[in-house]
């Protein structure tokens, strides 16, 4: 599982919110642009369905983190699901270390079980939870909009973002 350290001092669970299992609601947050990429156009809410399992095994520190994902604005995407791998390095997949959060969902829904990244990606969420319910995304979390999609080489928009659970 891909994860960076978080907020807590050991690789753990989060001691904030140690699972994230259920519903949230997330605002997507327009950035400016980001190397020449051209960030999303306006907010977005997305609704957020997570499972979140234990990575399994006694060397696993991570959580693996899987669900689905539904946007407000059919322009951005109508529903994103993580896929349920297990043997892969986290490029197409959702993950948890400590408070940190990194979740890849790739632009194909034709995803193998191994560590062959499967790029580009059409939805990255990158954060950290801040708080029991709150979560902060940050600025290099990206989205394929459904609008790009017909482009040769489809824009991957910059944009921050906000969760809580409701």
């Amino acid at each position: 599982m891909v994860a960076s350290a978080g907020c807590a001092a050991f690789e753990g669970p989060c001691s904030l919110e140690p699972d994230l299992t259920g519903h949230w609601a997330l605002t997507f947050i327009p950035v400016g642009s980001d190397g020449g990429t051209a960030g999303i156009p306006r907010a977005d809410d997305v609704s957020a369905d997570l499972v979140q399992m234990n990575a399994g095994g006694l060397l696993d520190v991570g959580r693996r983190l899987w669900g689905s994902f539904k946007s407000s604005d059919p322009a951005f995407f109508d529903t994103l699901t993580i896929p349920q791998l297990v043997n892969n390095d986290g490029s197409k997949s959702g993950a948890a270390l400590a408070c940190t959060l990194k979740i890849n969902i790739p632009l194909t829904t034709d995803v193998h079980d191994d560590n062959t990244p499967q790029l580009p990606n059409r939805l990255v969420l990158s954060g950290r939870v801040v708080a029991k319910g709150q979560i902060l995304g940050d600025t290099s979390s990206t989205v394929i909009m459904t609008a790009d999609l017909t482009s040769a080489a489809p824009p991957a928009r910059p944009f921050a973002w906000t969760g809580t659970r409701p």
